[in-house]
C-alpha cells in the first residue's frame, strides 16, 4: 500500500469500495472526480489547506468560498492601526467622548471571535479532516479491507450528516462575511466630518447673542445625536426595498443595507413621518406564504395579458373549467340576469389563476339529471314553478300542465286532492267545543285530539264526535288516509262516517258507518263491529302502526271500505245488511271519535278518485 497513489472516494452506499488507485480511477470513465481525493492530499494539507470535496455538502463550493474569504480578511494588527490612526487625528477636536469610543472600538476588535486562523481550526472542527487523516496514517499496518472499512465507515457517518455540514459551514461564511463589516471606516470618515461641520457651525454664530446660540447648540446636539445613535430612516428605506412583492435576493438587501446605514446622516433631510398616502398603508405579502404570493403575482400578470392581449382573454374564456361554469350559468333553471352574468364571468376570467386548486371534475354530483333538467325548454320551467308554488290545482291547471308533461294526464284521470277544501268542527256533545283541539301542521294536514289539561267541566273522559264540514257526494269516489297516534294506556279509535245534521245529538258510532280500532303490542288491531265488519281481503286486521288506515267511500256504489295503507293486505267492508240504509241516507260527512286525552287522528290525505285500485 505504501507504494501506490491511493485515492479515496466519498460515497453514500454502505457496501461501495472506497480506496481506488490512481491508475484505475484514470482507466475508469465513469468515476466523477468530484467525489475522490487523493490520499496524500489530506495526510500532508489537512492542517494548513482547505479541503474542497472535504466534507461532503450540498454545494462544494462553500468550502471554496469559505478559503477566498479567510484570505481577504484583514489581520487585526492592521485593523488596530487604521483605529489608532483615526483616532489621533480626531481626539484633538473631542477629547473625552472619543477617547472613550476608542478604548472599546479596539476592545472590540480584539475580541473578535474569528481570524484567518480561527476559521481553518473551525472548519477542521466542522468537517473533522485531522481525523480524517489519522485514521488514514494509523491504520496502514491493518488488512488491507479492515483500514478500507473504517474509512467507510469514517465517511459514510459525514454522508449522514451532510445536512448539517452545510449548515455550519454556511454559518461560518456568514460569520466570516460579518467579520468584515465590524469596522466601516467610511461611516467613520462621514461621522468625522459631520463634527467638524458642526464646529465650523459654532465659530459662524460666534457673534449671536449667546443664550440662543447655546439653545441652537443644544438643538443640533440632541437632532444629531438622535441621528447617530439609530438607523431608522436606513431602516425605513430597507423596509419599503425587502417588501416580499419585490423579489430582491438576500445578497442585494444585504448590500443596500449596508450603504443604506453608511448615508443614514444624508437620510435625515428626507421627511420619513409621512411616507404612505393617507388612511393607505404598504400591502402585507410578508404575513402570506410565498404560494399565495405568486398566485397574486400570477393575477397581476395575468390583468395585464387581459389588458393587451384580445385573444388571451378568448383563451380564457375558451377553456375547460370556466366553460363549466358559464354552462351552469346559462342554465335556464337559474334564472340569472344576463348583466350578472356579464359581470360574474368577467370576474372568473380576472381571477382564473385562484381558480387552479378547484377541482372542476367534481362539479356535479349527478350529471345525468343535470343533463336532463338542461333539455326543459322555457314553458316546462314555468309548469314546474308553478307546482312547486302551488297548494292545489285546479282542472284548467291540469289541462294546461298536461300540455307539456302528459303524465298529468294520468294525474288528472285519477285523482283530485281535495285536502285543502276540508274544514272540521267540534260537536257540542260533552263539552266537546271546549276539550277537542283541532291543528294544521306544515304540509296542512288535520291533527285532531281531545286535551283536557285545561278543562274542568263535568265530562271529563267522556266520548264526543269531530265532523268534517264537508258532505259527501254520492256519485263521488272519495278516499280517506288517517294515522292513529297514541299517548293513553288503553288507546281506542273509532271513525266512519255520520249524518252532519246529528253531530250535535248522537254519538258518531251509533249510525253503525264506522270501525273499532285499538293498539296492542304496537300494532293496530280491528276490535268490534260498528258497522264496518266484512272481511273480504284477510282474516284479521293487523298493522303497523306507522302505517295508515285508508278509508274509501262511495255512496250510489254501495261501498264503505277500511284497508291498511300502503301494503292492502286488509279489507273490511259494510256488512250487507247496511248497505241499502247506507244509500238512502243524507248529508254524510267524515267524523272522529274522541275519548281518551291526546290520542291523536292525523288526516294525511284526502282525494276524489276515478277508479279505487286494489
Amino acid at each position: 500500500m505504501d507504494n501506490l497513489q491511493l485515492i479515496i472516494g466519498v460515497s453514500n452506499q454502505p457496501n461501495a469500495n472506497i480506496f481506488l488507485c490512481d491508475q484505475c480511477f484514470d482507466q475508469d470513465l465513469d468515476l466523477k472526480g468530484v467525489n475522490y481525493m487523493t490520499i496524500s492530499q489530506i495526510i500532508e494539507k489537512a492542517e494548513t489547506e482547505f479541503q474542497f470535496k472535504w466534507p461532503p455538502l450540498k454545494d462544494q463550493s462553500l468550502i471554496r468560498m469559505l478559503q477566498l474569504k479567510s484570505q481577504n480578511i484583514i489581520s487585526t494588527d492592521k485593523i488596530l492601526d487604521q483605529i489608532n490612526t483615526f483616532f489621533t487625528h480626531f481626539k484633538d477636536e473631542i477629547i473625552k467622548k472619543i477617547d472613550f469610543n476608542q478604548k472599546i472600538m479596539i476592545n472590540h476588535v480584539q475580541d473578535l471571535p474569528f481570524n484567518k486562523e480561527q476559521i481553518m481550526k473551525k472548519y477542521q472542527q466542522i468537517s473533522q479532516i485531522l481525523s480524517l487523516r489519522n485514521l488514514l496514517l494509523e491504520n496502514q499496518k491493518e488488512s488491507f479491507d479492515k483500514h478500507q472499512q473504517k474509512c467507510k465507515d469514517f465517511i459514510y457517518s459525514f454522508e449522514t450528516k451532510k445536512e448539517s455540514n452545510t449548515k455550519q459551514i454556511e454559518e461560518l461564511l456568514k460569520q466570516s462575511d460579518q467579520i468584515e463589516q465590524i469596522i466601516d471606516f467610511d461611516y467613520l470618515n462621514a461621522l468625522k466630518q459631520q463634527v467638524l461641520d458642526f464646529v465650523d457651525e459654532i465659530k459662524l454664530n460666534e457673534n449671536k447673542d449667546f443664550l440662543g446660540q447655546s439653545k441652537s447648540i443644544q438643538n443640533q446636539i440632541s437632532d444629531n445625536q438622535q441621528s447617530i445613535n439609530n438607523n431608522n430612516n436606513a431602516e425605513k428605506l430597507m423596509q419599503l426595498i425587502s417588501n416580499k412583492s419585490n423579489y430582491c435576493n438576500e445578497a442585494f438587501l444585504e448590500s443596500a443595507r449596508k450603504e443604506l446605514t453608511k448615508l443614514n446622516q444624508l437620510l435625515s433631510k428626507i421627511q420619513f413621518d409621512n411616507i404612505f398616502k393617507e388612511n393607505k398603508q404598504p400591502i402585507q405579502f410578508s404575513q402570506i406564504n410565498d404560494e399565495k404570493l405568486q398566485s397574486i403575482n400570477e393575477y397581476v400578470d395575468n390583468l395585464i395579458k387581459l389588458e393587451t392581449d384580445q385573444s388571451y382573454q378568448q383563451q380564457i374564456q375558451q377553456s375547460e373549467n370556466l366553460t363549466r361554469i358559464i354552462n351552469i350559468l346559462n342554465n335556464k333553471l337559474n334564472f340569472i340576469n344576463e348583466n350578472f352574468k356579464k359581470q360574474f364571468v368577467n370576474y372568473l376570467v380576472e381571477t382564473q389563476v385562484f381558480q387552479k386548486q378547484i377541482n372542476f371534475s367534481q362539479l356535479h354530483s349527478d350529471i345525468q339529471k343535470l343533463e336532463c333538467l338542461k333539455k326543459l325548454n322555457s314553458d316546462q320551467i314555468i309548469v314546474i314553478c308553478e307546482i312547486i308554488q302551488k297548494q292545489q290545482f285546479d282542472e284548467n291547471d291540469l289541462d294546461r300542465y298536461s300540455q307539456q308533461f302528459p303524465l298529468f294526464q294520468l294525474l288528472k284521470c285519477k285523482k283530485k286532492d281535495i285536502l285543502n277544501e276540508i274544514l272540521f268542527e267540534k260537536s257540542e256533545l260533552n263539552d266537546g267545543k271546549q276539550r277537542i283541539q283541532i291543528k294544521q301542521n306544515n304540509y296542512k294536514q288535520f291533527e285532531i285530539y281531545i286535551d283536557q289539561s285545561n278543562y274542568s267541566g263535568t265530562c271529563k273522559d267522556t266520548s264526543t264526535n269531530c265532523v268534517s264540514q264537508m258532505i259527501l257526494q254520492p256519485q263521488k269516489k272519495y278516499i280517506f288516509r288517517i294515522q292513529l297516534q297514541n299517548v293513553s294506556s288503553t288507546p281506542y279509535f273509532l271513525f266512519g262516517l255520520m249524518q252532519n245534521q246529528q253531530k250535535n245529538n248522537l254519538q258518531g258510532y251509533s249510525q253503525n258507518l264506522g270501525c273499532y280500532f285499538q293498539f296492542k303490542d304496537e300494532k293496530i288491531q280491528y276490535l268490534d263491529d260498528y258497522g264496518i265488519s266484512k272481511f273480504i281481503k284477510g282474516n284479521e286486521f293487523c298493522m303497523s302502526k306507522n302505517d295508515m288506515i285508508e278509508l274509501r267511500v262511495w255512496q250510489d256504489g254501495k261501498l264503505l271500505q277500511i284497508l291498511d295503507y300502503p301494503n292492502k293486505n286488509y279489507k273490511i267492508e259494510l256488512r250487507d245488511n247496511m248497505k241499502d240504509k247506507f244509500t238512502e241516507l243524507k248529508d254524510l260527512s267524515l267524523y272522529f271519535w274522541l275519548c281518551n286525552n291526546l290520542d291523536k287522528y292525523i288526516l294525511r290525505e284526502a282525494f276524489i278518485v276515478d277508479e279505487f285500485e286494489d
